[in-house]
C-alpha cells in the first residue's frame, strides 16, 4: 500500500528555513525586507518546487 502525504507551509515558515539553513551553512544574508515569496515546479523529473523569496532593499 501506498501513502501520500501533503506538506502545507507558510510563507513565514518558509522563510524562517531558508534564512536559518543560510546562517547554518554561513552564506551571506541579504539585507532588506521580504517583499514577496513565489513557488514554481523544479527541475524536470525532479519533483521538487522552487522556492523565490524577493527582497525589497531601502536606501540609506
Amino acid at each position: 500500500m501506498k501513502e501520500l502525504r501533503c506538506l502545507v507551509f507558510t510563507d513565514q515558515e518558509v522563510v524562517k528555513a531558508v534564512l536559518d539553513r543560510r546562517r547554518r551553512m554561513k552564506e551571506p544574508l541579504p539585507s532588506g525586507t521580504v517583499g514577496k515569496v513565489t513557488y514554481r515546479p523544479g527541475q524536470p523529473g525532479g519533483g521538487g518546487v522552487e522556492t523565490l523569496i524577493q527582497v525589497t532593499t531601502t536606501a540609506a
